[in-house]
């Protein structure tokens, strides 16, 4: 992965299609941990869940990819340790 510090569209992908994707999966998938946990046998919650969680994954993929990784497991020892090198959102 190349350095996406120097990369002037930081600002534009933090807050882009990638980001919000990711932003609103993630906020499906943790209010369906919470279902599921009460209703572990609803089928229809299960194939939802497993849907976004596909979704997740792929809007995960979009933005590591665009600005770096999500979590400490997204880095790729390969392209060194990139978990520090782009700015946190707050910094932008």
């Amino acid at each position: 992965m190349e350095n996406n510090m120097n990369c002037g569209c930081v600002q534009n992908a933090l807050t882009g299609p990638a980001a919000m994707q990711l932003a609103q999966a993630g906020f499906v998938i943790s209010d369906l941990i919470l279902y599921l946990d009460t209703h572990p046998t609803d089928q229809n919650a299960l194939s939802y869940f497993a849907a976004k969680k596909s979704q997740y994954e792929q809007a995960k993929a979009a933005y590591v990819q665009q600005i770096g990784p999500v979590r400490i497991s997204d880095v790729d020892p390969a392209d060194g340790w990139t978990w520090g090198e782009t700015p946190w959102p707050w910094e932008v």
